[in-house]
């Protein structure tokens, strides 16, 4: 098996870190193993970690125990719990191991020590956070129009979502973008 960091590269959100930066992530986390069909994480529960999958799948699963509804399996190099880096939520999803399972895991508060600490890897990994936000956002709104079979004009909704070379920027993208540059600042200056 690859060393921490080199493993770490190959996690999408860490890909563009300096090997410095991983090097250092790889030491704030620990490990957590768990065998066939344990329970990692209860929808609804509220939660502080994320974590990474070293080795094992797991599958993710939505709905009252019993009547839970499969959603994926994740694998190696895949994560979960991400929100929970950042806000408060309840977890969204039950995450059972499907066989032998390693996580690599961090919580929040040692994140954001590490963010604090890293801050070239702080803003690397923040973009990619806000990326992947709208995404999903874009995501859910095409599945909201096409459930709801919405008037909405596509082509507007799809303005906002688009690469920022497709796009104009507006005065909500460069208010977007000073809100997320607060965030950075505010992430920034908390003493070490």
């Amino acid at each position: 098996m690859s060393s921490l960091p080199d493993f770490l590269k190959t996690v999408n959100m860490f890909s563009t870190l300096a090997q410095r930066d991983l090097e250092t992530l790889a030491n704030m986390l620990r490990s957590e193993v768990y065998e066939d069909g344990a329970r990692v994480i209860n929808e609804g529960d509220s939660g502080d970690k994320f974590y990474i999958i070293r080795s094992g799948f797991v599958n993710v699963m939505r709905g009252p125990k019993g009547q839970e509804i499969f959603m994926t399996t994740l694998a190696p190099m895949d994560y979960f719990g991400e929100a929970a880096l950042f806000s408060d939520m309840k977890r969204t999803a039950h995450i059972d191991a499907n066989g032998k399972l390693e996580l690599l895991v961090i919580d929040r508060f040692t994140f954001e020590i590490y963010l604090s600490s890293n801050t070239e890897a702080a803003a690397q990994i923040l973009l990619f956070m806000l990326k992947k936000v709208f995404q999903r956002l874009a995501a859910t709104s095409s599945e909201l129009q096409f459930e709801r079979k919405s008037t909405l004009d596509q082509s507007k909704v799809d303005q906002v979502f688009a690469a920022p070379s497709e796009a104009k920027e507006t005065k909500e993208d460069a208010e977007a973008q000073a809100a997320t540059q607060e965030i950075i600042n505010k992430l920034l200056s908390k003493p070490a």
